[in-house]
Order: structure tokens, then sequence, then C-alpha cells
């Protein structure tokens, strides 16, 4: 027996687990998949480990959250470690020599690298990044981009 799509994305690279992942929630609509494969390489970049197949209302911290390569337990010097691996993987400007650390600033770190460039088209708070859904950053994205026939054919977003 084949296993399903979601069972072999940690099998296929980073970006084709992406796409994988993009097709299995959003094949009917090309715009979300674009925007869902963008999220999840950008949520395993952040976690630094294969995610594998997860739940789209699952929030950022329970998907991210728990992860050792992203958050937990940590003390000033570990998060401004944490804050640096984020400055250079993805080229963002984030510590200032004469600022102190906090955990609101990875927030904001994870809510930039999420959202992409519409971080600073969006309406949300950074500070509530770590309740926000998948669905939901997905959406927005989609949102902000916009062209999305689904959007414009039922009034709201949908997924397959």
């Amino acid at each position: 027996m084949d296993p399903s799509p979601v069972t072999q994305l940690g099998t296929l690279s980073r970006s084709g687990r992406a796409l994988q992942f993009a097709g299995v929630h959003f094949s009917h609509c090309q715009v979300h998949a674009i925007e869902a494969s963008a999220v999840y390489s950008a949520a395993e970049r952040l976690c630094r480990h294969t995610l594998g197949d997860f739940d789209l209302d699952a929030t950022v911290e329970d998907v991210l959250g728990h992860s050792p390569g992203l958050t937990g337990d940590r003390d000033s010097l570990d998060l401004v470690e944490q804050l640096m691996a984020v400055e250079e993987e993805f080229g963002l400007a984030i510590i200032d020599a004469e600022t102190e650390v906090t955990r609101s600033m990875l927030g904001d770190a994870v809510f930039r690298v999420l959202l992409s460039d519409l971080a600073q088209r969006s309406r949300w708070s950074s500070e509530t990044i770590w309740a926000r859904s998948f669905r939901g950053i997905i959406n927005e994205r989609v949102r902000w981009r916009g062209g999305c026939a689904c959007v414009q054919a039922s009034g709201r977003p949908t997924t397959s």
C-alpha cells in the first residue's frame, strides 16, 4: 500500500514538503497554495527541523512553541542567540545593541517571518502571533496579496 501524500512529507526536501503541504490543504486555489507553501517553509526554517503535516487550525504556539530550536524556557542570552539566528537565516534586523532582548522581540520576528513583506500591511499585532492559527496566517497573506478566486466566488477562503 502506498503511503499517503501527507506521510511522505518527511522524505522530501523542504521546498518539496512545503509544496506537498500546500497541495494537500489548498489544491483548489493556487493563491492559497502559494501562500501555504511559503508559510510552511518559513515555519520549518524557524524551528529548524522537519515539521511534517499539521492541523491548519493549530496555533503558532502549538506548532512552533514547543520546538527546541525556537522557544522554550530561555534566559536572555538564549533569546539573543535565537534572535541572532533568525536575523541570519532571514536577513532581518531585530537586535539593537542598546535594547534588552525579550520574548516579545522573538514574537515580532516570528510575525515578520510568517507574514513576510505583508507584515507591514497587516492590522494584526505581533503580540498575537503565538495565538494565531496557520490557516489564519495563510488567509491574512492571501487577503493582502489579492487575486484569490475562492474568496471572490464564495466571499470567504476555502480549503480542499
